[in-house]
């Protein structure tokens, strides 16, 4: 027969939701780190794209002014 020290030391499901609760949120803060982590390298991959597009807009009109620059330096002659 069970005594009562045996019986407190049993465990119950109420003593293992805690430890459920636990897990599920362990699962959940991996999950949240990934999405985190994917949208961060999405970003960063924009900001590269942004920056390469920019580059081109820059670029164009500056070899544009310096070739029209060069011209007129060329006619003054």
């Amino acid at each position: 027969m069970a005594t009562k020290s045996d019986l407190q030391a049993l465990t119950t499901k109420d003593d293992l939701k805690p430890l459920a609760t636990k897990g599920e949120l362990e699962i959940t803060k991996l999950t949240l780190q990934k999405e985190i982590e994917e949208v961060r390298l999405s970003l960063q991959k924009e900001i590269e794209r942004t920056k390469a597009g920019l580059v081109k807009w820059v670029a164009g009109p500056l070899v544009v002014q310096t070739s029209v620059i060069m011209s007129i330096i060329t006619l003054m002659r």
